[in-house]
């Protein structure tokens, strides 16, 4: 083999190696390479149990993207454990009224103003069967914004789901005493029901 010929040769093998690399980068990363998919974090308060990556994220029904990243991550100074969810919104999910896309800046920039108009994101059970839940976002305006990241222009604020709230509500309830009072409401009813049936024997 001629210097000339093993030159060509391993240039080739080098080539072809590059190229199978960079095909390899681009579907392990499902072909996101190149796109301006922006991702963003939520904190949820209370339970994720049923949500899952893959989950869709929606907005007033309309699909927006899906979960990337369910972690949990510790806090040593005080011992709290908080539940970033991570979420991606599709690029294509936006479009301008002209009908063409538009840039990951400019998507920024709409989903800080959609927050700062009371955009927040909630659980919401996708399916009673499998027990299910996916990520709804819509407008609450009255819920006050309380960001938890370094990086609050990629944070979207959370509200309790509808489940949380019942769940908070029972608690506050005074349960033991209402059950105690019915105990006693019965146990009157009861007596006043047999001091009728004696009179009348």
């Amino acid at each position: 083999m001629t210097s000339q010929t093993y030159r060509t040769t391993v240039g080739a093998f080098v080539l072809g190696g590059i190229t199978l690399f960079a095909l390899g980068v681009i579907m392990l990363g499902g072909g996101r390479l190149f796109s301006n998919d922006v991702e963003y974090v939520l904190y949820f308060d209370g339970s994720v149990s049923g949500l899952s990556i893959g989950a869709p994220v929606v907005f007033r029904g309309v699909p927006m993207g899906s979960v990337t990243q369910i972690s949990l991550v510790a806090n040593p100074r005080d011992s709290n454990v908080t539940i970033p969810v991570l979420i991606r919104i599709d690029e294509k999910s936006f479009v301008r009224s002209s009908g063409t896309g538009i840039s990951e800046s400019f998507q920024q920039e709409i989903i800080r103003r959609m927050v700062q108009r009371g955009l927040r994101a909630r659980l919401q059970l996708q399916s009673l069967i499998t027990g299910q839940y996916r990520v709804e976002l819509d407008f609450y305006p009255d819920a006050p914004a309380h960001f938890r990241s370094s990086t609050p222009d990629l944070e979207i604020p959370t509200v309790p789901s509808p489940i949380d709230t019942l769940q908070r509500t029972l608690a506050k309830l005074p349960l033991e005493h209402m059950v105690h009072s019915l105990d006693s409401i019965l146990e009157t009813l009861s007596r006043a029901l047999a001091d009728d049936k004696l009179k009348e024997g």
